[in-house]
């Protein structure tokens, strides 16, 4: 039997509906082409395919490692020959740093006995704040895929279709996995957030341009924004302050600029940084030079270069409090929160106010592209 547990402790049984499919564009791909060349030949771990990364998915398991994760002192979660490993032993959470509201998951684990994997939950999660689901024994494979947005969820396990809830009360939450004495080993664990229409900010009447006479934006072919020159920027008409971001990005060979978030607005680049520069040192993917694509500039350096000149790169940003978590080509780079006191300006201190997005044009020689972006608030709690 597979089962959702609802907040308030009222339990949903959800028979499988055996034969039934889902609709097909439950899961359906974005239909975004792989062609555009993501490097994930770079990556750690090939946790990802191109054509996932393009179509905006994200491991929250690496492969290799808990970064991005949180457990208690109990904790009996592992990484063991490229799994996520819970052995036998005391009922232990382990749960990400990031929080998450509405997206879709694909989770394969094995199990000998039925588990808890929750959904938006707290750092102390129970029924009251979060939706657990109860994953079924799967000794060969189990495949959990999950459609989560606003108050209903649904999905399939094995292929074989759930009956949704819509009822849910919590909107957001970090992901966690529970283990209760049993062995369970996860052997891949991606998410993909969801974005509507309004999210696009993907054409030049989404931003203005900051008056420099040496900085260009223009539209290119498609919905592809192209920066040439600087120093510049072009700054959203939107603010955001806690909010989920996707884009993809392509610089010049050499080239440095970022994208720049809860900025004061009109004040040129006074926000918090994620840095797109790859150059390393001694050509080491886990050894950027200056900051790295995905780190927070001058604050939390990338912890490796996924990314390469003059091809397109996948970056996700979700930003939530002090919070702020960093996905290049599906793979998480930066986990960092700020702890520094108070401040209006980034620059200086904390700042958790929304602010605007900017694309930065940094330098004469450098030239940079961004398509296919999406911006959104996150969901409040409740």
């Amino acid at each position: 039997m597979f089962s959702f547990l609802k907040p308030h402790s009222m339990q949903f049984g959800l028979a499988l509906l055996w034969g039934a499919v889902l609709p097909l564009n439950l899961f359906a791909q974005t239909g975004k082409s792989a062609e555009a060349g993501f490097s994930v030949e770079r990556l750690p771990v090939a946790v990802l395919t191109a054509s996932q990364v393009a179509d905006g998915w994200i491991a929250l398991f690496d492969g290799h490692s808990l970064f991005g994760w949180r457990g208690g002192s109990a904790s009996t979660w592992q990484v063991k020959n490229g799994n996520l490993v819970a052995s036998m032993g005391n009922p232990s959470l382990l749960r990400t740093s990031s929080q998450f509201d509405d997206f879709e998951l694909l989770l394969e684990y094995t199990s000998e006995t039925p588990w808890q994997v929750m959904l938006r939950t707290s750092p102390r999660p129970s029924a009251e704040d979060a939706v657990m689901i109860t994953a079924p024994a799967a000794p060969d494979l189990g495949v959990l895929r999950l459609r989560v947005e606003g108050r209903e969820v649904s999905g399939t396990w094995n292929q074989e279709s759930i009956q949704p809830i819509s009822r849910t009360t919590v909107l957001r939450g970090y992901f966690g996995l529970q283990a209760k004495g049993a062995a369970i080993r996860v052997k891949k664990i991606l998410l993909r957030p969801l974005f509507g229409p309004a999210s696009s900010l993907s054409s030049l009447t989404d931003w203005r341009s900051s008056e420099s006479s040496s900085f260009e934006a223009r539209q290119t072919s498609g919905q592809t924004i192209s920066i040439t020159g600087g120093p510049g920027y072009l700054e959203s008409q939107r603010w955001f302050g806690n909010f989920v971001m996707q884009l993809q990005g392509r610089i010049s060979q050499g080239g440095n600029s970022g994208v720049f978030f809860r900025c004061i607005p009109k004040e040129n680049t006074n926000g918090y940084e994620s840095q797109i520069d790859n150059s390393q040192l001694l050509g080491g993917d886990f050894l950027p030079a200056n900051g790295g694509t995905g780190g927070i500039f001058r604050r939390k350096d990338a912890r490796s270069v996924p990314a390469r000149d003059e091809v397109w790169f996948a970056k996700t940003l979700v930003v939530e409090g002090p919070h702020v978590a960093v996905w290049v080509n599906g793979y998480q780079v930066t986990d960092w929160t700020d702890k520094r006191e108070p401040d209006k300006n980034p620059r200086r201190g904390l700042r958790t106010s929304a602010g605007s997005l900017m694309l930065q044009g940094h330098d004469a020689q450098t030239t940079v592209e961004f398509r296919d972006i999406h911006v959104r608030e996150l969901a409040r709690r409740r």
